[in-house]
């Protein structure tokens, strides 16, 4: 999708596109409601006042070699910082996230105890690829060789 942008039109552009919209019209669409118009306002005079205002539609095309990709990500980090989202996934449909159950079916998904989710020292499915140095009490990234990923069947 391109970037619309209006604007006003110079006096030697001829050929823009004019957008005059009435007013009262617009204000029916947007309340679903009849607007009374007063006796004295007719279209000509309302639109009277926004001639100068005509604006012109350009779409804003990328000029061709300012564009460049990001750069891919260095050192990835997996995992998920809210269960919520990584068992909707599991599960494919969302879960109600003020339910009293909800703990209990993000438990029994994760196979874990749900406060034990939250902490490192029971290597919790939410922090994957890292693991808990206790002695200096800081994450560290798992090698590939530690790690292991799971098939559908073995869920």
């Amino acid at each position: 999708m391109g970037d619309i942008r209006f604007f006003v039109p110079d006096s030697a552009s001829q050929d823009s596109n004019v957008l005059s919209i009435d007013p009262y019209a617009l204000v029916e669409a947007l309340l679903g409601q009849k607007v009374n118009k007063p006796a004295s306002v007719g279209s000509e005079s309302l639109q009277s006042g926004y001639d100068d205002l005509d604006m012109k539609i350009e779409a804003r095309l990328p000029r061709e070699g300012n564009m460049r990709p990001d750069s891919p990500p260095k050192d990835v980090r997996v995992g998920a910082a809210n269960p919520y989202s990584l068992v909707e996934a599991l599960l494919g449909r969302n879960i109600d996230k003020f339910s009293i159950n909800s703990a209990k079916i993000i438990s029994n998904v994760l196979q874990t105890d749900y406060d034990e989710l939250f902490d490192m020292k029971h290597c919790s499915v939410l922090f994957a690829g890292l693991k808990l140095n206790e002695k200096e009490r800081k994450a560290e990234k798992l090698s590939e060789k530690d790690m292991k990923i799971l098939n559908e069947r073995d869920l």
